[in-house]
């Protein structure tokens, strides 16, 4: 098996290095430890004291800058890296908060991820749930087809460059390879790893997304077998296998790998442009669709691309792009409930309100049923005109087995402008709804 190219040039690191000739500053930045050394930079862990967070930061090597062999090479990389500065904003892409370049150094200020990459799940002996790997393929699809749309193309998609969060979420890292859409230079400038190239970079033909949507797939079948799908000896026979070699089915190394799964590898594998995914859209949308099987919904790995899928499907949300929609499941908490359970009991304080995501519940005032709610409604969304803790004046009880969106009102009201304005919107045609009902009520209609 092929080792595949690693880089430690991402804040991934979860282990100090030695903390030889440790700098105490950089810029206004407390230097706190050094996380990784690469060929090309270092990057340390270190402290904001103005935004008062820990941040990554990457320095790159002056005395490299010195030789004109690695400059133009270096340069191109820092300045695909500082040209994210507040342009990529997505969920599941590593946020690059500043870039710095004067005669003493120059470096880039980043999220820092303690969770580290995706490597060490590319082991047989530690690989993840499957449900979980259609997740994090899912999260990188959505993300890089953001960039995609925003005429960048990656180009070095490997597990070393996907990141994961403590609490599982994923972030795409190190677009110093990257190829934007309006540069001034060819595509056949050199960028990638040598075992996620696809066949058309080892060609040297123009590029699309479908070269990031081929090393993807590569990274795909590791997380999910554990195993390289090739066996080459040396580069030249690594190419040779990447242009013509026939695949190993990964459902050969673990067989609980299903049909329609390993059909979406081996199409994001396809040696074929025309044959492979022509989309980020159409790969992250099969991966979607496999979510909902059977299996993968009685598994005991909370999804969140089940979520995902089923906030897209409830009215409520209808006008929600998909940034705001993970930032939703950021902030939001769901709960599984049983048939009988109160979620308001009247005379309560609460401080939260809920939108019904599956199942029905039951709206009572004292002995008097008021209302059924069916999926997509919701209820106690007075507080989100308060935002503070209020009596409530009604119970709701389950009626059936239901799972319940909870949104904390003062939570809410720290989430994005773009993420609160569709919150208005939503709720104003809840209100609208409900006053049309009144006056027909009042009315006799």
């Amino acid at each position: 098996m092929l080792e595949p190219v690693t880089s430690v040039e991402s804040p991934t690191n979860l282990n100090p290095l030695p903390q030889t000739h440790l700098p105490e500053t950089l810029g206004k930045y407390e230097i706190l430890s050094k996380l990784g050394k690469g060929s090309t930079s270092t990057v340390f862990l270190a402290e904001d004291p103005f935004k008062h967070r820990q941040v990554a930061i990457k320095l790159f090597d002056q005395e490299l800058l010195c030789h004109e062999g690695f400059k133009r090479r270096l340069n191109k990389i820092f300045h695909n890296e500082a040209s994210l500065v507040g342009q990529l904003d997505h969920p599941h892409i590593l946020e690059v908060y500043d870039a710095v370049t004067n005669d003493q150094n120059s470096y880039l200020v980043m999220e820092y991820i303690s969770g580290g990459t995706l490597e060490k799940y590319c082991c047989i002996d530690n690989l993840m749930p499957i449900e979980q790997v259609i997740e994090v393929i899912f999260k990188a699809t959505r993300a890089l087809d953001h960039a995609f749309h925003h005429g960048v193309i990656h180009r070095d998609i490997k597990p070393a460059n996907i990141l994961m969060t403590a609490t599982g979420d994923v972030k795409i890292s190190d677009f110093g390879s990257a190829l934007w859409a309006d540069a001034d230079e060819t595509q056949i400038i050199a960028g990638g790893s040598p075992a996620y190239m696809s066949p058309e970079q080892i060609r040297q033909d123009p590029l699309s997304q479908q070269t990031d949507i081929y090393a993807l797939g590569i990274v795909m079948y590791e997380l999910l077998t554990g195993q390289y799908p090739y066996d080459p000896s040396s580069n030249m026979s690594l190419s040779y296998q990447i242009l013509h070699g026939k695949l190993t089915r990964p459902s050969i190394y673990r067989t609980d790998i299903f049909p329609e799964l390993e059909q979406i590898v081996l199409k994001a594998l396809h040696q074929d442009v025309n044959q492979r995914y022509r989309s980020w859209r159409h790969f992250g949308d099969e991966l979607l669709a496999i979510a909902s099987r059977p299996i993968i919904c009685q598994s005991s790995y909370d999804s969140d691309t089940q979520k995902f899928k089923l906030l897209q499907s409830l009215d409520f949300f209808k006008s929600f792009n998909e940034i705001q929609l993970w930032e939703v499941l950021r902030f939001s908490t769901w709960r599984k409930l049983s048939k009988g359970q109160q979620v308001i009991q009247e005379g309560d304080v609460g401080e939260s309100f809920f939108i019904l995501a599956e199942g029905e519940v039951e709206v009572t005032r004292g002995t008097v049923k008021l209302a059924k709610l069916k999926v997509g409604d919701c209820f106690g969304e007075m507080l989100y005109f308060d935002t503070t803790s209020t009596v409530r004046d009604t119970s709701v009880t389950v009626g059936e087995d239901s799972q319940v969106i909870e949104i904390k009102a003062k939570t809410l009201s720290q989430a994005s402008d773009a993420c609160q304005v569709q919150f208005n919107k939503a709720y104003l045609k809840i209100l609208d709804r409900k006053l049309s009902r009144m006056v027909k009520m009042v009315s006799g209609v």
